[in-house]
């Protein structure tokens, strides 16, 4: 689950927080309004909070789905990119 994405709205880089507390392939991905995977990133399964690294530099500004997923699940926040 996506707990936070710091900043938000971005001008290029963001951190996700996130509790991702099963075993299994955990991806973060940022999707465009049409559905369409522009980033997307493997990031570690743990017991904790963990924080992931955003680089959104080479998307333009608008409003994006940052999506947290994780053995058929998944979780989703809006992420602003503004330059």
């Amino acid at each position: 689950m996506i707990q936070s994405i710091d900043p938000n709205p971005s001008s290029g880089s963001s951190s996700v927080t996130y509790f991702a507390p099963e075993s299994g392939k955990t991806y973060i991905a940022v999707l465009n309004i049409l559905g369409q995977t522009v980033y997307q990133t493997e990031v570690r399964p743990g017991q904790d909070i963990s924080t992931a690294g955003l680089d959104l530099q080479n998307l333009s500004s608008g409003t994006y789905y940052c999506k947290l997923s994780q053995n058929g699940r998944a979780s989703f926040k809006i992420l602003v990119v503004s330059k």
